[in-house]
Protein backbone atom coordinates (compact mmCIF):
# COMPACT_ATOMS: atom_id res chain seq x y z
CA UNK A 1 0.00 0.00 0.00
CA UNK A 2 2.96 2.63 0.99
CA UNK A 3 4.82 1.77 -2.09
CA UNK A 4 1.19 2.07 -4.18
CA UNK A 5 1.35 5.80 -2.78
CA UNK A 6 5.01 6.07 -3.00
CA UNK A 7 4.90 5.39 -6.82
CA UNK A 8 1.89 7.44 -7.44
CA UNK A 9 3.50 10.32 -5.59
CA UNK A 10 6.75 9.82 -7.73
CA UNK A 11 4.74 9.39 -11.04
CA UNK A 12 2.43 12.79 -10.37
CA UNK A 13 5.61 14.44 -9.21
CA UNK A 14 7.44 13.82 -12.55
CA UNK A 15 4.47 14.60 -14.96
CA UNK A 16 4.05 17.36 -13.29
CA UNK A 17 7.75 18.21 -13.61
CA UNK A 18 7.74 17.55 -17.18
CA UNK A 19 4.75 19.63 -17.91
CA UNK A 20 6.39 22.45 -15.98
CA UNK A 21 9.48 22.26 -18.11
CA UNK A 22 7.35 22.79 -21.13
CA UNK A 23 6.61 26.36 -19.85
CA UNK A 24 9.35 26.99 -18.61
CA UNK A 25 11.65 29.88 -20.92
CA UNK A 26 15.16 28.20 -22.20
CA UNK A 27 15.84 31.01 -24.18
CA UNK A 28 14.15 34.22 -25.04
CA UNK A 29 15.13 34.95 -28.18
CA UNK A 30 14.21 31.29 -29.36
CA UNK A 31 10.98 31.43 -27.57
CA UNK A 32 9.38 34.29 -29.21
CA UNK A 33 6.13 32.97 -28.53
CA UNK A 34 6.11 32.91 -24.44
CA UNK A 35 3.71 35.86 -24.66
CA UNK A 36 1.09 36.05 -22.03
CA UNK A 37 -2.49 36.52 -22.77
CA UNK A 38 -2.66 40.62 -22.90
CA UNK A 39 0.81 40.33 -25.42
CA UNK A 40 -1.22 38.03 -27.62
CA UNK A 41 -4.35 40.26 -28.12
CA UNK A 42 -2.07 43.16 -28.85
CA UNK A 43 -0.36 41.03 -31.12
CA UNK A 44 -2.82 39.17 -32.73
CA UNK A 45 -6.51 39.80 -31.89
CA UNK A 46 -6.84 42.51 -34.90
CA UNK A 47 -9.76 40.87 -35.43
CA UNK A 48 -13.60 39.05 -33.51
CA UNK A 49 -11.98 35.69 -34.98
CA UNK A 50 -8.64 35.73 -33.58
CA UNK A 51 -9.32 37.43 -30.54
CA UNK A 52 -12.02 34.30 -30.24
CA UNK A 53 -9.22 31.93 -30.85
CA UNK A 54 -6.97 33.55 -28.31
CA UNK A 55 -9.76 33.21 -25.46
CA UNK A 56 -9.91 29.52 -26.38
CA UNK A 57 -6.49 28.68 -25.78
CA UNK A 58 -5.80 30.33 -22.47
CA UNK A 59 -9.26 29.46 -21.82
CA UNK A 60 -8.32 25.69 -22.18
CA UNK A 61 -5.18 25.56 -20.94
CA UNK A 62 -5.19 28.05 -17.78
CA UNK A 63 -8.93 26.24 -16.33
CA UNK A 64 -9.12 23.04 -17.98
CA UNK A 65 -5.69 21.48 -17.98
CA UNK A 66 -4.41 23.40 -14.71
CA UNK A 67 -7.50 22.13 -13.28
CA UNK A 68 -7.57 19.02 -13.78
CA UNK A 69 -3.72 18.38 -12.80
CA UNK A 70 -4.59 19.53 -9.47
CA UNK A 71 -6.76 16.81 -8.52
CA UNK A 72 -3.64 14.56 -7.86
CA UNK A 73 -1.50 16.58 -5.92
CA UNK A 74 -4.58 17.20 -3.87
CA UNK A 75 -5.36 13.13 -3.50
CA UNK A 76 -1.64 12.82 -2.78
CA UNK A 77 -1.97 15.19 -0.07
CA UNK A 78 -5.21 13.42 1.52
CA UNK A 79 -3.32 9.99 1.44
CA UNK A 80 -1.65 10.69 4.40
CA UNK A 81 -4.21 11.56 6.21
CA UNK A 82 -6.53 8.87 5.41
CA UNK A 83 -4.90 6.35 3.15
CA UNK A 84 -7.59 4.06 2.19
CA UNK A 85 -9.86 7.37 0.95
CA UNK A 86 -6.26 8.92 -0.68
CA UNK A 87 -5.91 6.06 -2.88
CA UNK A 88 -9.12 5.96 -4.16
CA UNK A 89 -8.91 9.52 -4.86
CA UNK A 90 -5.43 9.08 -6.77
CA UNK A 91 -6.44 6.15 -8.89
CA UNK A 92 -9.30 8.77 -10.35
CA UNK A 93 -7.19 11.63 -10.22
CA UNK A 94 -4.39 10.07 -12.02
CA UNK A 95 -6.42 9.93 -15.60
CA UNK A 96 -7.80 13.73 -14.92
CA UNK A 97 -4.19 14.28 -14.47
CA UNK A 98 -2.80 12.72 -17.93
CA UNK A 99 -5.68 14.43 -19.02
CA UNK A 100 -4.49 17.96 -18.35
CA UNK A 101 -1.27 17.08 -19.64
CA UNK A 102 -2.48 16.20 -23.05
CA UNK A 103 -4.89 19.30 -22.96
CA UNK A 104 -2.12 21.81 -22.14
CA UNK A 105 0.02 20.38 -24.83
CA UNK A 106 -2.62 20.44 -27.32
CA UNK A 107 -3.71 23.90 -26.26
CA UNK A 108 0.07 25.95 -25.98
CA UNK A 109 1.56 28.95 -27.26
CA UNK A 110 3.20 27.68 -29.62
CA UNK A 111 0.37 26.40 -31.36
CA UNK A 112 -1.72 29.17 -30.54
CA UNK A 113 1.08 31.51 -32.43
CA UNK A 114 0.75 29.18 -35.74
CA UNK A 115 -2.46 28.76 -36.15
CA UNK A 116 -3.17 32.72 -35.62
CA UNK A 117 -0.08 33.44 -38.17
CA UNK A 118 -1.31 30.91 -40.45
CA UNK A 119 -4.79 32.34 -40.31
CA UNK A 120 -3.35 36.03 -41.15
CA UNK A 121 -1.85 34.53 -44.09
CA UNK A 122 -3.89 32.16 -45.63
CA UNK A 123 -7.62 33.26 -43.49
CA UNK A 124 -7.75 29.39 -42.55
CA UNK A 125 -8.38 27.88 -39.50
CA UNK A 126 -8.63 23.90 -38.35
CA UNK A 127 -11.72 21.90 -38.92
CA UNK A 128 -12.65 21.55 -35.17
CA UNK A 129 -11.15 24.93 -34.31
CA UNK A 130 -13.01 26.62 -36.87
CA UNK A 131 -16.34 25.30 -35.71
CA UNK A 132 -15.51 26.73 -31.90
CA UNK A 133 -15.07 29.97 -33.34
CA UNK A 134 -18.13 29.93 -35.19
CA UNK A 135 -20.26 28.80 -32.69
CA UNK A 136 -18.72 31.17 -30.02
CA UNK A 137 -19.28 34.17 -32.56
CA UNK A 138 -22.94 33.25 -33.58
CA UNK A 139 -23.72 33.14 -29.32
CA UNK A 140 -22.00 36.37 -29.36
CA UNK A 141 -23.93 37.93 -32.20
CA UNK A 142 -27.03 36.54 -30.17
CA UNK A 143 -26.42 38.44 -27.29
CA UNK A 144 -25.89 41.34 -29.23
CA UNK A 145 -28.96 41.13 -31.02
CA UNK A 146 -31.08 40.54 -27.81
CA UNK A 147 -29.20 43.50 -25.99
CA UNK A 148 -30.18 45.31 -29.02
CA UNK A 149 -33.79 44.72 -29.00
CA UNK A 150 -33.66 45.12 -24.90
CA UNK A 151 -32.56 49.07 -25.78
CA UNK A 152 -34.53 49.63 -28.33
CA UNK A 153 -37.69 48.05 -26.38
CA UNK A 154 -36.81 50.30 -23.92
CA UNK A 155 -36.76 53.87 -25.97
CA UNK A 156 -39.57 52.53 -27.15
CA UNK A 157 -41.64 52.64 -24.22
CA UNK A 158 -40.09 55.68 -23.36
CA UNK A 159 -40.84 57.44 -26.25
CA UNK A 160 -44.59 56.05 -26.12
CA UNK A 161 -44.87 57.18 -22.45
CA UNK A 162 -43.51 60.80 -23.68
CA UNK A 163 -46.22 60.75 -26.21
CA UNK A 164 -48.59 60.13 -23.98
CA UNK A 165 -48.14 62.53 -21.67
CA UNK A 166 -49.93 66.27 -21.93
CA UNK A 167 -48.25 68.98 -22.75
CA UNK A 168 -48.09 72.05 -20.90
CA UNK A 169 -51.03 73.93 -23.17
CA UNK A 170 -53.33 70.90 -23.10
CA UNK A 171 -56.10 70.56 -20.72
CA UNK A 172 -57.15 66.72 -19.87
CA UNK A 173 -60.07 66.27 -18.39
CA UNK A 174 -60.64 63.27 -16.12
CA UNK A 175 -64.48 61.01 -15.83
Amino acid sequence: MKKLILISILIGANLFAIANDNNNDKNVAEKKHKLNYNEFMTKYGDNDTAAVIIEIFFDKRNNAAKGQMSFLPISAAITFALPPVGVGLMVISTPLFINGMIVNQKYNRKKLMNILEEYQYNNELPLKLKDQVIAILEAENDLKEIEYVKNNTLELKKVHVESNQPKDDEIVLLN
